[in-house]
């Protein structure tokens, strides 16, 4: 947050009082100044700010609700030459992408399995965005292409797209792959049992645009992702991850491939067996990571098996003023979050108020080979445990007894927890707030 106010000058020409006056509104500005710093820097002990804050006062919006026409695929009734109404649904989910009006339409599938990688290179509508998701209740897996190296959901240089609601899992790939796009939200999806990334946002652009802006991950469920080429190259034990934010296909070619902005809030990452559970880098700008839950990435590769990787390849582009804030980091084979590589640019990096615990070789390690600062630490929660109700079956709702209850700093809390329930006003930390129910 940064501060200005015009200099005041002491009038040489209203005496005593005018002088008074203007040091007592100095004094007042100073005062505004403080409590507005209180609540941005709120006690590590989660005391209760002096002025209210709304909840994600601080965050990226959400992309906008979408406002135009509903059409229908159905994978085992429809047909692609139909007109996709809810009498007469598409066939094909790529049929409907391609079709679809770009202001507003949702794209809904019926429950059911659709194989196959879908494209979106559309420039859509970031103020009225199109939403692909399930209709009404129906379970839709998405599958990719059996025994080929193609994401089930591959968005190359496109725009004003939503995918909600849907459960992926492709054997030999990438879940989702993100290149060279803006604007794009994955909200509510479990990516599970990929090949190699679950999501992976990359810049690979050689011409405009050469990376991505404000994608958002929003309450998605992260486990059991990569390893699908360990046998032919051992790299990859240590080389896939649940989310890779921010990969670039060439560092060394001198264009700017960052991925600028965006969230990552209220996920879930557990059971991460290869890999990390999030790499971010090497060249991101400005991303926000902020409430999600972090447990057991347990990959034993000394390069792998942590939460949360920084990472940067020594380039001005390397990965930078990312916040990760408010998120609960537990039992993670290695680091809670460390990184390698990078140059002094990464100290903007910032990492405050989360809670970590059992991280076998350390919680934070913000220096690469002792010298390079990947991070700079503020204050967070260490030493105590979560109190999860039951992660060792995947229940990661806090009890009450929780140490990360009300600890979460409003500004940067998302108004709701990943199942919806309303936050309170003095919020916790992690994917997933406190009921009393």
């Amino acid at each position: 947050m940064v501060w200005y106010s015009p200099r005041l000058r002491p009038s040489r020409r209203g005496g005593p009082i005018a002088r008074s006056f203007q040091w007592l509104l100095r004094a007042a500005l100073l005062i505004v100044l403080i409590e507005a710093l209180a609540v941005g820097f709120g006690s590590a002990r989660g005391a209760s700010p002096k002025v209210a804050v709304s909840l994600g006062s601080a965050l990226p919006a959400p992309l906008a609700a979408s406002q135009g026409r509903s059409y229908f695929v159905d994978g085992s009734g429809g047909n692609d030459h139909w007109a996709g109404t809810k009498e007469r649904p598409w066939r094909t989910v790529g049929k409907a992408l391609r079709s679809v009006p770009l202001s507003g339409s949702t794209i809904l599938l019926h429950g059911g399995t659709y194989p196959g990688e879908f494209r979106w290179s559309r420039a859509g509508n970031p103020l009225n965005p199109v939403t692909l998701r399930a209709y009404r209740t129906g379970r839709v897996h998405m599958t990719g292409v059996a025994g080929k190296d193609l994401p089930a959901i591959w968005v190359y240089r496109g725009s004003g797209l939503r995918v909600e609601g849907f459960d992926i899992h492709v054997g030999s790939a990438d879940g989702i792959r993100i290149e060279d796009s803006h604007d794009i939200e994955i909200r509510r999806c479990n990516v599970h049992h990929t090949g190699a990334m679950g999501v992976l946002v990359v810049g690979t652009g050689k011409t405009a645009p050469t990376g991505n802006r404000n994608i958002q991950l929003w309450g998605n469920y992260f486990h059991d992702n990569g390893g699908a080429f360990v046998q032919q190259d051992p790299y990859w034990a240590k080389g896939t991850h649940s989310v890779y934010w921010g990969a670039v296909s060439d560092s060394g070619d001198g264009i700017d491939h960052t991925t600028v902005g965006g969230i990552i809030a209220n996920n879930v990452f557990y059971d991460q067996p290869y890999g990390r559970q999030l790499q971010l880098g090497s060249q991101v700008d400005g991303t926000i990571v902020t409430n999600n839950t972090f447990n057991r990435a347990y990959q034993a590769d000394p390069a792998a098996g942590d939460a949360v990787v920084f990472y940067g390849e020594g380039t001005r582009f390397d990965t930078r003023n990312v916040l990760v804030v408010n998120n609960i980091i537990v039992d993670n084979a290695h680091h809670g979050i460390t990184g390698s590589g990078g140059n002094a640019v990464m100290q903007t990096n910032v990492v405050r108020n989360n809670l970590a615990w059992k991280n076998r070789d350390g919680n934070f390690e913000p220096l690469y080979n002792g010298q390079i600062r990947l991070f700079t630490l503020r204050s967070n929660i260490t030493g105590v445990a979560p109190r999860f109700m039951r992660s060792s079956s995947g229940d990661f709702r806090l009890r009450s007894s929780s140490p990360a209850i009300g600890r979460s700093i409003p500004a940067y809390t998302p108004a709701t927890d990943l199942l919806g329930h309303a936050r309170k006003a003095r919020p916790d930390l992690g994917a997933l707030e406190h009921t009393s129910g």
